[in-house]
């Protein structure tokens, strides 16, 4: 049994690509038991990388969203394959899916079905666009959810194309929002031992976090518009957004306006309203967003961070993609990378979620291969080894390790 808050209970998981996976990764690093159930040969995403990216014939894909879980290689439209699945749920706690809504039901294993033989479960279904509506039937994939949900269009300026994230926020976002509705669940499952079913989409995950701008949108009467230039949106005063500098970019927040005004003095005073709380100076914010852009271009960002620093202006560079995570002395200080061992050593970024200023839960085993464990998981059944060669050799499941 594995360390944390969550050891002893048992998540099985229906998943494949990113949003059920980073789920169910979630609740194994917080110490749960994650029974991956993937097709005899496996799941999508352990063919899937970035880069070109492979470590000894694996995908990163593969060794970063799966490690920590158990494996279970089964064809599910095999009438015993249903038999050991339903023996499972009896077993467990959670039960995740991430496939298109009526699968789950068509293969047998719907909420309904299953909730009537076993009560206690808590059935947490992820999808693109919910479970019903006159969507239901489109892809639900990430970059088609920022497109739809408007979020790749705030990303750009006004007068450039829509800019699409540099990854794939609204899946993490999907699968973490999905993992905490288990969680309330599991709550509720401990004082009632009812379980109940957990929704959530692509699409709904997309506007929450768009929170903000969807509060403004919702309450006003003016459409949301791109933003110009530096500015980082449409809503906040100046100067908030990212500007130039002689070597580089810097991100410029909220902040008292006088702080930054004294230290842009050390190349031109300029003259801007330090009231940034009125609508007339929201309407200037064009005017201060210049006039602050001809002052910040002109040295280094080293320079200002000199001054800005003991100042208090809340300012940063703009880093390279993945540059921070190797360079930035705080993630170093709080050891946010955590170094995976086993016969596919990599890197990886350890769980989120510190306890007792520990993060001590993401040391957890290597990624399986599909079917890796189903020989001890199917014995935990009480399924006997003559019964479980018999299987395999129907090709009901499926076994590989790393010898093979």
């Amino acid at each position: 049994m594995k360390d944390g808050p969550l050891a002893g209970v048992r998540v099985l998981a229906f998943e494949h690509m990113l949003q059920g996976p980073l789920a169910s990764l979630l609740l194994s690093e917080l110490g749960a038991d994650v029974i991956k159930i993937e097709p005899l040969g496996g799941s999508i995403e352990r063919g899937l990388t970035g880069r070109g990216q492979w470590i000894n014939g694996r995908s990163v894909l593969d060794l970063t969203v799966n490690r920590g879980k158990r494996s279970l290689a089964i064809d599910l439209k095999n009438a015993r394959a249903k038999e050991i699945v339903h023996s499972l749920v009896g077993t467990s706690d959670i039960l995740i899916h991430n496939f298109r809504p009526g699968v789950m039901e068509r293969l047998g294993f719907g909420y309904e079905e299953l909730a009537e033989k076993f009560p206690h479960i808590i059935y947490g279904a992820a999808s693109g666009y919910g479970e019903e509506g006159p969507y239901v039937t489109r892809p639900g994939q990430d970059l088609l959810i920022q497109a739809m949900s408007g979020f790749m269009y705030l990303q750009g300026r006004r007068k450039d194309p829509p800019v699409p994230l540099g990854s794939a926020l609204i899946d993490v976002h999907s699968g973490t929002l999905l993992a905490l509705g288990c969680l309330a669940a599991l709550l509720n499952q401990r004082a009632t031992s009812k379980g109940r079913k957990i929704g959530v989409d692509l699409l709904a995950s997309a506007f929450h976090l768009q929170f903000e701008p969807c509060a403004y949108s919702l309450n006003g009467d003016r459409p949301l518009e791109r933003g110009e230039a530096n500015l980082a949106d449409t809503y906040h005063h100046a100067p908030y957004g990212v500007y130039e500098t002689r070597d580089g970019y810097l991100a410029i927040s909220t902040n008292d306006m006088g702080k930054l005004v004294d230290c842009l003095a050390v190349e031109e005073h300029i003259d801007v309203p330090l009231d940034m709380a009125s609508a007339g100076t929201f309407a200037q914010r064009e005017d201060i967003r210049r006039k602050i852009a001809d002052v910040l271009v002109r040295r280094s960002s080293q320079d200002w961070m000199e001054r800005f620093l003991p100042a208090g202006v809340w300012a940063e560079p703009v880093m390279p993609a993945g540059e921070a995570l190797k360079t930035n002395p705080q993630v170093t200080h709080r050891g946010l990378i955590t170094d995976i061992g086993g016969q596919s050593p990599l890197k990886a970024l350890d769980i989120p979620i510190a306890f007792d200023r520990k993060r001590e839960l993401s040391a957890l085993p290597d990624a399986p291969w599909p079917g890796e464990n189903v020989t001890e998981i199917l014995a935990e059944l009480g399924i006997a080894e003559t019964e479980i060669d018999r299987l395999r050799s129907e090709g009901v499941i499926a076994t590989r390790n790393s010898q093979e």
